[in-house]
């Protein structure tokens, strides 16, 4: 037993990324205020989906540090499923976290780790 718990304490468990998908079309005077937002002491993979913009909206993005995917499709769930797509080779134990790119919805309150949703019981 103490041989298994001694392997167990020996192997590194490595965190698993958070992958921050916003689907964003024409988001240019939010997006960069939904960027900022995000906790600063978490290693994110932001992934903003640019859903057909003929704003700012990718270049603000990219300014923000954010890898840009564009979905040419429009539709909220073309863009998420395009996000999706492009993360088909992450690890089982990552996380995807969606957000609004107006600052709306869920993800106004701002972006919290370890707290359960509202409404999960």
């Amino acid at each position: 037993s103490a041989v298994v718990t001694e392997h167990a304490r020996s192997r590194q468990v490595s965190a698993p990324t958070i992958h921050v998908v916003v689907p964003a079309r024409n988001e240019e005077d939010a997006l960069p205020d939904v960027l900022a937002a995000l906790p600063g002491d978490l290693d994110l993979d932001v992934i903003v989906v640019d859903n057909g913009s003929t704003d700012r909206t990718a270049m603000l993005a990219r300014e923000g540090d954010a890898t840009v995917i564009v979905e040419s499709r429009v539709g909220y769930g073309a863009a998420c499923l395009a996000a999706l797509h492009a993360l088909r080779g992450a690890s089982g134990e990552d996380i995807v976290v969606f957000l609004d790119a107006d600052g709306t919805g869920e993800g106004r309150g701002g972006f919290r780790t370890g707290e359960p949703h509202p409404g999960s019981g």
